[in-house]
């Protein structure tokens, strides 16, 4: 994992896009983001454990989609940070952070204009938190919002 600066990145974005695709999660969010940075791979394994259903079809449980958002949008950050250190010359390592947190529309923790990546950027985006959401299992309907979700969140200014 990154350092300090590129979690609160992350976890700025995957709040913005939990409260979008699971609102009912954010009152647990900062332990739940805290548990998933502190053993990734533990956090989206308790989540797998959590998908039984009874025999007729009930769900025992609700699954969080939290770690979920947080790998996603991990990925797509690691994905943007690649593109834009190909784009910077070396030894600018804090500008690429600075970068991220525009992308985010975050430069002083405010909302700020919407992203400036163009639309096969975007798509590239949505591609990679479509398949990492699949890939984590979530059902197609589920993995298509929270995509859009992530896109959106760097299309559409913040408003609160």
């Amino acid at each position: 994992m990154a350092d300090q600066a590129e979690r609160d990145i992350i976890a700025e974005m995957s709040r913005d896009v939990v409260a979008e695709v699971a609102p009912d999660e954010l009152p647990l969010f900062g332990m739940n983001s805290t548990a998933y940075f502190k053993n990734p791979k533990k956090a989206l394994e308790s989540r797998e454990g959590q998908d039984d259903t009874l025999g007729f079809g009930i769900e025992l449980v609700v699954p969080l989609l939290t770690p979920i958002v947080l790998a996603v949008v991990t990925d797509v950050i690691n994905h943007l940070e690649q593109t834009l250190s190909s784009h910077l010359a070396s030894g600018a390592e804090g500008a690429i952070s600075g970068r991220l947190r525009s992308v985010f529309k975050r430069p002083d923790g405010g909302a700020a204009a919407p992203a400036q990546l163009s639309p096969a950027q975007l798509a590239e985006v949505r591609d990679i938190a479509f398949r990492k959401a699949r890939q984590l299992k979530l059902p197609e309907t589920q993995a298509a919002m929270l995509a859009d979700s992530v896109v959106g969140g760097l299309v559409v200014p913040k408003t609160s």
